[in-house]
């Protein structure tokens, strides 16, 4: 783990004393858990993937994912997902440590079709923010290539941050080139849906162009929602909204403690802070 550290040149140390909080998320090679710092006195996330589930193909997105969260970090990228510690825990068991998130677009969407409210300019901030990244990511050579809503994070302050790098590519030309099949099939551009109903599993096209559409096919979606919704939906500040959000984000999460577990991580807690207080 240490030589993945080296590289991310981490400043946040993770401590010992780590509170499991319950698992807020669930991917095709991985599961997301919330943990609470102890000594950072914050949350963050634990994303874990097991090779022994997955025996066909794991070994490269976890590769394509760690790459490119190295080169992001590499380049100085501020909208990348922050990573503060990377690495095997056992020979089955490779840990992500992150930032936790506030959900994801698709929680977000979730929690506006509930609570009937969003804020203002939310489209256009979403659009904007989107485009930046992807065009950022260009212009590493990096392509995404499986932009949707469950792979785009919320952080404070209503940030939308791309995440999920395991079907990403470094290094190749803005041109139109031979490239598998990949992504999730509702965002496909229509060349790549010919080529699968062909039962072509490769496809001429521009990556960067992909990545480009997938971001629209996103907001298009987003915005069909909205509209759908635009007569129960009542229009608010960014900052009541966001406190709306991240409060139900939380809760959703004490929610999903085992009962039986509750009372047992308040006291690691209780006795976290009687521990801190007798060195003092």
């Amino acid at each position: 783990m240490e030589e993945f550290n080296n590289a991310l040149k981490i400043k946040y140390k993770i401590s010992a004393e780590l509170v499991e909080l319950g698992k807020i998320g669930n991917g095709s090679f991985g599961e997301v858990t919330a943990y609470f710092d102890c000594s950072q006195k914050t949350i963050i996330s634990k994303k874990i993937v097991a090779y022994s589930k997955w025996k066909k193909g794991i070994e490269n997105t976890c590769y394509r994912e760690i790459l490119a969260i190295l080169y992001l970090n590499k380049n100085g990228w501020q909208e990348a997902l922050k990573v503060y510690q990377l690495g095997f825990e056992t020979k089955d068991r490779f840990a992500f440590y992150m930032e936790f998130r506030y959900g994801t677009l698709e929680d977000l969407l979730r929690f506006v079709n509930s609570s009937k409210v969003v804020y203002e300019k939310f489209m256009l901030e979403l659009r904007i923010q989107l485009y930046s990244q992807v065009a950022f990511l260009k212009s590493l050579s990096i392509c995404h290539r499986d932009i949707t809503p469950s792979n785009i994070i919320v952080r404070k302050g209503m940030k939308f941050i791309l995440c999920d790098y395991g079907l990403s590519l470094i290094g190749l030309k803005d041109e139109v080139q031979e490239l598998p099949l990949a992504g999730t099939h509702k965002y496909w551009p229509s060349i790549m849906e010919k080529s699968y109903q062909n039962k072509k599993f490769m496809c001429f096209i521009n990556p960067y162009e992909v990545d480009r559409y997938y971001v629209s096919k996103v907001c298009e979606e987003v915005q069909k929602y909205l509209n759908d919704w635009r007569e129960q939906i009542v229009v608010i500040k960014q900052e009541e909204f966001e406190k709306l959000y991240i409060s139900s984000i939380k809760e959703k999460i004490y929610r999903n403690i085992d009962p039986k577990r509750k009372s047992d991580i308040l006291k690691k807690l209780q006795d976290f802070q009687s521990s801190q207080k007798n060195k003092i």
